[in-house]
């Protein structure tokens, strides 16, 4: 099955609390939770919205 994995290549400005929490969560909806949790007034909701942010989705075999 596909894994999310944090790609560092697109990232502006690091950030940890984001890597550790959002970048390795399972889920799109496990993602929105842990930005919720982080304080992200708008949590992303896709690629789209994560991209913008310098963030983006890499599927693994």
């Amino acid at each position: 099955s596909a894994i999310a994995s944090f790609s560092s290549e697109m990232v502006t400005e690091p950030a940890p609390e984001i890597d550790e929490r959002v970048c390795r969560s399972p889920s799109p909806a496990a993602n929105q939770q842990a930005m919720s949790e982080l304080g992200y007034a708008t949590p992303p909701l896709n690629n789209s919205d994560l991209k913008q942010r310098g963030l983006y989705w890499v599927e693994s075999v």
